[in-house]
């Protein structure tokens, strides 16, 4: 549907202009957003990522950072460096647990979820 409209405001300068509307299907209240809930919001920097990694289930076990730097080099470009200083911050904010993780005789830093 298309409407015109004219308006006048407080110092008597005219506007002119037109909308054009469509049909909704469920009313929203005005606050209310107009994405769906199950719509995926995409991810933005490493840490979130990351964030990403764990709830797909990939902190199930311990994983050292380099491992996590293998997997996100699948989707997302990065420095391993910056994937320890990421998952640091991480688990900082309590976001990640740390743990270690034994590979041959050696016992390297891992987080879990």
């Amino acid at each position: 549907m298309r409407v015109e409209f004219r308006l006048t405001d407080d110092q008597g300068k005219n506007y002119q202009g037109v909308a054009e509307l469509r049909k909704v299907d469920a009313v929203r209240s005005p606050g209310e957003s107009t994405t769906h809930a199950t719509a995926v919001p995409k991810a933005k920097g490493l840490p979130e990522h990351i964030l990403t990694l764990r709830e797909d289930g990939f902190f199930c076990e311990p994983r050292t950072p380099s491992e996590v730097h293998a997997k996100l080099l699948e989707s997302y470009h990065c420095l391993l460096n910056r994937v320890q200083m990421a998952l640091l911050r991480l688990h900082r904010k309590r976001e990640l647990r740390k743990t270690t993780k034994k590979i041959v005789d050696h016992e390297h830093i891992a987080y879990v979820w």
